[in-house]
């Protein structure tokens, strides 16, 4: 048999005549607390339908919100609050203490935050995987400051993707300011990783996720903006590293001009000289009668500039030579059809041949 126990919301309990044991009909046992308590009597608005709310408010507290949220003189099963009453029952975020209201390991976000993670992504413009990590270093060390329990790298590409999926029109009267900034700095990324495409010689690459989420693969490849300059983030503490010589931070626009274009002023690095001749200009060799002095970061970013060339070159090599084979392959088949006509089994004469012999 079960043994009695009392209900935690004793005083607002809907089935004072029956038992609340965790064996018995309708009876239920926090996982937090361990108080036992009626499944109907518990407040409707808690997280967790497993506790009694004792995770997120104090039992006073719950059974006072409780009492606001159930109209008084109501007792039976299913009945449901008024709407006068859902107007005047307290949030449970505003009785715990947080940063913007948010309670510790929550998926909320709070506006602080949002304005914050827009306007680090519009700064970092992750389109790979050494972006994203840098950016969620930064967040991290920003949560840390306030408070904030660290999120994970995956909760923050899905609430900057849902953003930028968000359904408002461009600037936008009634969208908050932080969904432009958003969307404005997907379609800068958007439009790099296309600039990076066709400069390498490939094709435009048709994607409808512009945050760089297409694959892994595509990510590491497109993290060559993050080895060729230093982001100049906001929060940034004073004892970061500062940028090489000759390498700035991007500009608004999202344009990432090279910095070893930068280091030659406004000529470009001739392409004839040898990967083993730019490490040599680190130490003053000159080219082209001026002196050249390149960052390892910067011979790196060309180095990888020029594979990327030589592999569309290759690329475009065997397609031609794809072509070439189809082509014989249709000449082929064109001299087996004239053999076969050729060499195929005599003819019987006509008729009127055979009647006058």
């Amino acid at each position: 048999m079960a043994s009695e126990a009392t209900c935690l919301f004793k005083e607002h309990c809907k089935l004072p005549g029956e038992s609340c044991d965790p064996e018995a009909n309708r009876g239920l046992q926090c996982k937090t607390c361990g108080q036992s308590f009626h499944k109907d009597c518990a407040p409707s608005n808690r997280r967790d339908p497993l506790t009694c709310g004792c995770s997120e408010a104090q039992p006073a507290e719950a059974e006072a919100s409780f009492a606001m949220a159930s109209p008084v003189g109501v007792g039976r099963k299913g009945s449901q609050p008024s709407s006068a009453s859902k107007k005047l029952q307290p949030s449970l975020n505003s009785m715990k203490p947080g940063f913007g209201g948010r309670i510790a390991g929550s998926c909320n976000y709070s506006k602080e935050e949002l304005y914050y993670l827009a306007e680090l992504f519009a700064q970092v413009k992750p389109s790979g995987r050494i972006q994203w990590e840098r950016l969620l270093e930064v967040h991290t060390r920003w949560c840390t400051e306030h408070s904030v329990t660290p999120r994970p790298l995956g909760s923050i590409r899905s609430k900057i993707r849902q953003i930028a999926s968000r359904r408002y029109a461009d600037e936008h009267e009634d969208a908050p300011s932080y969904v432009d900034m958003v969307k404005r700095t997907c379609r800068e990324i958007k439009a790099f990783k296309v600039a990076n495409a066709d400069k390498a010689g490939g094709k435009e690459r048709k994607s409808g996720n512009p945050t760089g989420e297409e694959n892994e693969t595509d990510m590491d490849t497109d993290a060559s903006a993050s080895a060729d300059a230093e982001v100049a983030i906001p929060p940034a503490p004073p004892n970061d590293v500062p940028a090489a010589e000759g390498e700035a931070a991007p500009s608004g626009s999202g344009n990432m001009v090279h910095a070893s274009a930068r280091a030659e002023g406004a000529g470009a690095v001739p392409s004839s000289r040898s990967h083993r001749d730019y490490h040599e200009g680190e130490g003053g060799r000159t080219s082209g009668g001026r002196n050249v002095t390149l960052s390892s970061k910067a011979v790196d970013g060309h180095t990888k500039d020029m594979l990327l060339v030589t592999l569309g070159e290759i690329k475009q090599q065997l397609q031609d030579t794809k072509d070439e084979v189809k082509s014989l392959k249709a000449d082929m088949k064109a001299v087996l059809r004239y053999l076969q006509i050729k060499e195929g089994p005599p003819m019987d004469p006509p008729s009127s041949l055979s009647q006058n012999d």
